[in-house]
């Protein structure tokens, strides 16, 4: 754990070296996400995406429904899950190398990775949560889409060789995505 810092320049899907940048959930509470989805609605697209039933796998092996996952090991034919069955018991069951899937469709922004830091931040930039917010689940900023948020951010680099001091942001073409 601990915080990485991606900025992303906003691409087309079909441009060379372009890859999902942002896959925004379902039901958007996070202010500056909606943002991010607003700003940049002309490059949204979407995409169907496959996941692991462990709803299925949990049905097909008799656990119950609600049994969060303790560990999950993907080893080829040799994959398996572990769920806790209550305090003192837990159950590993095999998937192999083909689970069952389920496919949902997703919005996402594309684009090219240009620059990544790991950490580097003062401690405020924890506290402040860049922009004057409260940290709590639904409103503490972690996409940064305006000139004037990132240079907030930057103000809250914990030295003058955090490499966030040397990016360069263009408003309308980049977003900036902290992930921790």
């Amino acid at each position: 754990m601990g915080l990485d810092i991606y900025k992303y320049r906003i691409t087309s899907k079909d441009e060379e070296g372009s890859e999902i940048a942002f896959t925004f959930p379902e039901e958007i509470l996070n202010p500056t996400i909606k943002n991010l989805k607003e700003k940049f609605a002309d490059y949204i697209e979407v995409e169907d995406t496959e996941y692991v039933d462990f709803d299925k796998i949990r049905e097909d092996n008799n656990i119950p429904k609600d049994s969060p996952i303790v560990m999950i090991d993907y080893n080829g034919d040799d994959s398996t899950v572990t769920f806790d069955i209550n305090d003192e018991e837990s159950k590993t069951v095999f998937m192999g190398s083909e689970p069952p899937y389920f496919t949902v469709a997703e919005e996402v922004l594309y684009g090219i990775e240009e620059d990544y830091q790991r950490k580097c931040m003062v401690d405020e930039f924890y506290t402040t949560a860049l922009i004057n917010r409260t940290l709590d689940d639904e409103n503490h900023t972690n996409v940064v889409t305006t000139l004037e948020d990132f240079e907030n951010v930057k103000a809250l680099a914990d030295n003058k060789d955090c490499p966030i001091n040397n990016w360069k942001f263009v408003e309308g073409k980049h977003f900036i995505y902290f992930s921790w």
